[in-house]
C-alpha cells in the first residue's frame, strides 16, 4: 500500500493527522555509523488514520530521513506532513516524497491534537473492553 493516497477523493475522506511529541533521552553522541544522536526522541502522540511516519521508518530503517522544521523542544508537539511529492510520469503514482515534522504552536491546533489523542484513547479502551467481554 502506498503511503500516499491514490486519488484526491480518497485523501479528502481519510486524510491522516499524525502528531509526535519530543521527549528527552539519555542517548547523546555518535552511533556506530557516525550519525549524531541528539538527546531527543520523537514518540507518537496523537494519530488519526495511517501513521505514515512509522511507515517511512519501517520502509527505510536506519536510512530514514525526516526534515524537522525549527528546533526540537522537550515536550513540544510536532505535526507530520508529506512534501516534495514526485510522481512517476508513466503511472501518475507518487514515486518519492519527503516527510517533515513542524512544531505546533497554534492553540486551536493543540486543542485539536488533544481531541484526537483523547478519541484514540477512548477507542482503545472500548476495544479492550469489547475483547474482554467476548472471551
Amino acid at each position: 500500500m502506498s503511503l500516499l493516497f491514490e486519488s484526491p477523493e480518497a485523501k479528502a475522506m481519510t486524510e491522516p493527522h499524525v502528531y509526535y511529541r519530543c521527549e528527552p533521552t539519555d542517548d547523546v553522541g555518535l552511533d556506530s555509523n557516525g550519525n549524531i544522536i541528539t538527546g531527543f526522541t520523537l514518540k507518537p502522540y496523537a494519530i488519526s488514520g495511517h501513521d505514515f511516519v512509522e511507515g517511512e521508518v519501517e520502509a527505510a530503517g536506519q536510512d530514514v530521513k525526516l526534515s524537522i522544521l525549527g528546533d526540537l523542544v522537550t515536550g513540544a508537539i510536532y505535526r507530520a506532513g508529506i512534501t516534495d511529492i514526485v510522481y512517476d510520469c508513466e503511472t501518475g503514482q507518487a514515486d518519492d516524497w519527503s516527510v517533515t515534522l513542524a512544531r505546533v504552536d497554534n492553540d486551536d491546533e493543540l486543542a485539536e491534537v488533544e481531541r484526537i489523542r483523547q478519541a484514540a484513547e477512548s477507542a482503545e479502551q472500548s476495544d479492550v473492553g469489547a475483547d474482554s467481554t467476548s472471551n
